[in-house]
C-alpha cells in the first residue's frame, strides 16, 4: 500500500500536476470532508441539476477516459515561478504577460503507452527549460525596446 507522500509523488510522475500540488492534494485525501456550511451557494450557485455524486463523478470520468476524450490543462496552477506570472517586463497597468504552453498526447495501445512512459521523465526538463527559454526572450525583447 502507497503512503499518501508515495502516492502524491506518483501522481506527479503520472499527470501534469506539479509535486507541490500533487502531495498535498493526495494527503488531504485521508481525511472525509462533510460541508455543512453553504454560504458558498450564494456566490457559486449550485448546478441546476444538482450536485454529482462521487460514484457519479468516478463514472464519467472512466468513460470520458476510456472513449479518450480526456483533455489535461493546468493553466493556472498557483505554483509560484511558473510561465504564467508576471514578468519583469509587463507594465504597472497591464494585469501580467502569460505564457502557456501545452501538450496533449493520446496513447493508443501498448506501443503508445510504452513510449509516453519512455519519453515522460524528460518532459519537465525540456518544457520547464523551453518555458523559461521563451520568457527569457520575452523579457529581453521588451528591455531591448
Amino acid at each position: 500500500m502507497l503512503t499518501p507522500w508515495l502516492a502524491g509523488q506518483w501522481v506527479n510522475l503520472v499527470t501534469p500536476i506539479p509535486r507541490r500540488l500533487a502531495v498535498p492534494i493526495i494527503e488531504s485525501l485521508q481525511f472525509d470532508c462533510v460541508v455543512h456550511d453553504h454560504e458558498v451557494d450564494a456566490v457559486i450557485p449550485p448546478p441546476i441539476a444538482g450536485l454529482t455524486s462521487y460514484r457519479r463523478a468516478v463514472r464519467l470520468a472512466l468513460t470520458r477516459e476510456r472513449e479518450g476524450r480526456i483533455e489535461t490543462g493546468w493553466r493556472d496552477g498557483g505554483v509560484p515561478g511558473a510561465p504564467s506570472d508576471p514578468l519583469p517586463s509587463d507594465p504597472d497597468w497591464a494585469d501580467g504577460s502569460r505564457y502557456a504552453q501545452r501538450a496533449v498526447f493520446f496513447p493508443r495501445g501498448l506501443a503508445g503507452r510504452a513510449y509516453r512512459w519512455a519519453i515522460l521523465p524528460f518532459h519537465g526538463v525540456i518544457f520547464a527549460g523551453m518555458a523559461n527559454r521563451i520568457t527569457a526572450e520575452a523579457v529581453e525583447a521588451a528591455r531591448s525596446r
